[in-house]
């Protein structure tokens, strides 16, 4: 299928098929089979010269491929398809793609080929001439127009990059008075090219004053490999399985194969609301939730289909569809918003084998000697229908269950799953049960969930083969299976000013502990929203334990809050905090602090902090004291990024960065219209936050500049890998540069149109009266100029002015 490019109907004609009879063949007897000449564009040849004539037997049965322009219920497509007809366009098929592509549906079958009678209804008037095929055809036979609702990027591929980029945390901390103190260091570093990056994080520690040994550890190693295309992550090395909720994840060292979606900003990958109908002229179609309209699109006659409208909850959605002939057709639609839906047709999955990591953080290369697997796969059987499968093992350790997500009758989520394990010969089982609905505005989630004694899964295994089973039964360790857990909670609207009161209950059993807890919360807005009131009650029915706790925020400004919360116990304690804080926000130079004083159990502790966001790091520092203890700390988070263009310091890089020179001084640089950096000294910053596989624009200000700078471009559009970046040039110049007047040794201006070349590889052309202009002039710049006679060398000194316009000269070229 290809876009249709408009040709003049003079300069197509029909491709014509003489044959006879082959030399060497007696007459009456069959010919080689003719061969279809494609349609071809001929200038200058009439089709009253052009002679169309077959004369060969068989000619009836004989097909005779065409690409053709389609015209579909009278509207061009602007396709083109290919079709095979006999030689006056009879009995003319396609392919079940190609008339997929054109909007129709094609009859069931198991044949790639279907004849366009075979379509109830259809009806179509081939034009040799015209070279196109318009075909009629109800709206039975028509495939839905899809039209998605969804505010996506285009995916576009990732810009390749080469570079390292290295992440640092440092972290001074002392106890006043007590003599203890460490200094940390927390590093995240790794390269990058465009099939990948290879990365490690570490931990570092050293005490003060010789009050412990100290530490060096590795956290994390892997190569990986993203392949946007297909939304496809591979990891080579450390990772962590993926699984449902009876399968809890693990670290391990191996490989695992994994789909990202957020490698492509154009996928809408949960199910959505959607809603099919037909318009038999052209229409607008409105969706209203709750009088509010959310989405309005154009319709061509014929079925449509809308998808991926944004919703969240559950209710119902009006669909109004309002055609030119001022026809009105209104329907309520119900839907139940639902996260864990996979778009139809959408598979999810992640595979993963290699050894369990041990001692995570407290050793650095501590693996299981048995291999592991993890396998999980989730797919959007229809759009109110998810599957999910799981299976895992071990040595002597097997774990397989699948389950079911639904949305029946848009009522709310339900949820089914079971799952059977083996380990050692001891096998169990596990069953869940889920709900989320929505009644009225109150929202309501329960879940369930039992397992048999001896259901195990790949956590509990990989935790018993390195802690042992009696460390594990000794301290009722949350690796054990829970046998029976139960979860209520519901959230009930109370009218204005965003009151809810939720009530929840949890339950869980284990082989050697117990736990019941019930809550209350209750929330509002006050002051018309420039405060918030929070209430918390909770009752352990296991220790008869009540907890109680009260909360007020106000908004004092932008981003500066005062805080006030109390907490008490049925068993006397009693916390009060009261604090004035400030986020802060973006860019360089932003700031913010925290002013914190308090109650606790007779003792007044004060605490202090502060965050300044600098060019090359962000900053934190705070000071604590109960009356009884003192403590400092003084933190450093920072980044080191090296591209082609050299390397830079900034704040931490947590997805895509820019390495932008400016070549001006001090000058904000924006990321889609946002100012988050300012250049140094140098006229250069790296530039962070920037979005992975999706567009991001890099610019400047021309009205931030001084008088006399002048830039090369003022935006740039990067799509940068995870965790890479690009070095941008804006060619820009503080100075402004400089006119220089050129004389010959007779003091004559030289000729215009001279071809100018300084030593820093800037081109120019002298200007009348010997007038040149040099945009980038170095403290010492010579040039050499192509004269008719030959070349010439001038050269001169430039230092900045206060002029408006900086002019040298007459300097001689010789």
């Amino acid at each position: 299928m290809h876009k249709f490019i408009q040709i003049p109907a003079r300069l197509l004609t029909a491709a014509a098929l003489v044959v006879q009879p082959s030399p060497g063949f007696p007459e009456g007897t069959s010919p080689a089979p003719a061969t279809a000449v494609l349609a071809t564009a001929v200038d200058g040849v009439s089709q009253n010269t052009l002679d169309i004539t077959a004369n060969v037997s068989g000619a009836d049965e004989e097909l005779v491929p065409l690409v053709l322009e389609v015209v579909l219920n009278g509207k061009p497509t602007g396709l083109v398809a290919s079709f095979e007809a006999q030689f006056d366009g009879s009995a003319m098929r396609s392919t079940r793609d190609e008339l997929k592509q054109i909007g129709l549906r094609s009859p069931l079958g198991l044949s790639k080929s279907v004849p366009l009678a075979a379509i109830d209804g259809l009806k179509y008037d081939y034009d040799a001439t015209a070279q196109s095929v318009a075909i009629t055809v109800p709206q039975s036979a028509l495939r839905p127009e899809v039209i998605s609702a969804a505010y996506l990027q285009e995916f576009e591929a990732p810009d390749r990059a080469y570079g390292g980029v290295l992440n640092y945390s440092l972290v001074g901390q002392h106890g006043l008075g007590t003599g203890g103190g460490q200094l940390s260091a927390s590093l995240d570093g790794w390269v990058f090219a465009p099939f990948g990056t290879l990365g490690s994080t570490a931990f570092f520690s050293k005490p003060l004053q010789g009050t412990g040994p100290s530490r060096g550890l590795r956290l994390d190693t892997a190569v990986t490999i993203n392949m946007p295309g297909k939304a496809l992550k591979l990891t080579l090395g450390d990772f962590t399985t993926a699984g449902p909720s009876w399968a809890r994840p693990i670290r391990m060292g191996g490989v695992q194969l994994r789909r990202d979606f957020s490698l492509r900003s154009d996928l809408v990958t949960d199910q959505r609301l959607a809603y099919s109908g037909a318009a038999a002229v052209p229409s607008t179609v409105d969706v209203f939730i709750e009088n509010n309209r959310v989405y309005s699109t154009n319709v061509d006659p014929g079925p449509f289909q809308l998808e991926d409208i944004p919703v969240t909850g559950g209710g119902d959605a009006q669909i109004v569809v309002r055609g030119l002939d001022g026809q009105i057709q209104r329907q309520n639609v119900s839907f139940f918003a639902s996260a864990d839906l996979l778009k139809k047709g959408m598979a999810d999955y992640s595979l993963g084998i290699g050894q369990p990591r041990q001692a995570y953080a407290i050793r650095s290369n501590d693996y299981s000697n048995n291999t592991s697997y993890s396998a999980t796969l989730r797919y959007g059987l229809t759009r109110r229908i998810t599957l999910e499968g799981h299976a895992a093992g071990t040595d002597g350790f097997h774990l397989w269950g699948g389950g079911v997500s639904m949305v029946p009758f848009a009522l709310g989520e339900l949820s089914l799953s079971a799952a059977q394990s083996d380990y050692r010969g001891q096998q169990g089982q596990t069953a869940h049960l889920g709900l989320s609905t929505q009644i009225g505005r109150m929202e309501l989630q329960a879940s369930s969930s039992r397992s048999s004694a001896g259901f195990t899964d790949l956590a509990y295994v990989t935790g018993l083969d390195y802690l042992g089973a009696g460390a594990i039964t000794s301290t009722g360790s949350l690796l054990e299976t829970a046998l029976a857990q139960d979860v209520v909670s519901l959230a009930i609207p109370l009218g204005k000013d965003n009151r809810k009161l939720g009530l929840s209950y949890i339950r869980a059993e284990r082989a050697n502990s117990r736990d019941r807890l019930a809550s209350a919360s209750y929330g509002a807005s006050v002051a018309g929203g420039r405060g918030s009131l929070s209430m918390n009650g909770a009752w352990n029915f296991e220790d008869e334990d009540l907890r109680l706790s009260v909360g007020l925020s106000w908004r004092l400004g932008k981003r500066t809050y005062a805080q006030a919360s109390t907490y008490t116990d049925s068993k006397g304690r009693m916390v009060q905090d009261t604090s004035i804080s400030r986020t802060m926000g973006e860019g360089v130079q932003a700031w913010g602090y925290q002013v914190q004083a308090g109650q606790r159990d007779g003792r007044v502790p004060l605490r202090l902090k502060g965050d300044y966001r600098a060019r090359y790091g962000e900053w934190s520092g705070e000071v604590q004291t109960d009356g009884i203890s003192r403590f400092a700390r003084v933190q450093l988070d920072g980044a080191v990024a090296a591209t082609s263009g050299g390397v830079a310091l900034g704040t931490p890089i947590n997805d895509g960065f820019a390495m932008v020179d400016l070549g001006v001084s001090d000058v904000p640089v924006y990321v889609d219209n946002r100012p988050v950096a300012r250049t140094n000294r140098n006229g250069r910053v790296l530039v962070t936050g920037l979005n992975a596989y999706r567009s991001n624009r890099v610019s400047v200000n021309v009205r931030d500049l001084p008088e006399k700078a002048t830039l090369g471009i003022s935006a740039v559009d990067l799509v940068p890998s995870r965790g890479a970046g690009q070095y941008l040039s804006f060619g820009g110049n503080e100075g402004g540069g400089v006119l220089v007047v050129l004389h010959d040794p007779q003091g004559r201006p030289l000729p215009p149109a001279s071809a100018v070349r300084s030593d820093q590889g800037e081109e120019a052309i002298v200007g009348y009266d010997g007038e040149t202009w040099i945009e980038h002039p170095t403290a010492q710049t010579t040039l050499t100029v192509t004269l008719p006679s030959g070349r010439c060398t001038a050269r001169f000194a430039y230092a900045k002015s206060s002029a408006v316009q900086d002019r040298i000269g007459p300097v001689t070229c010789q």
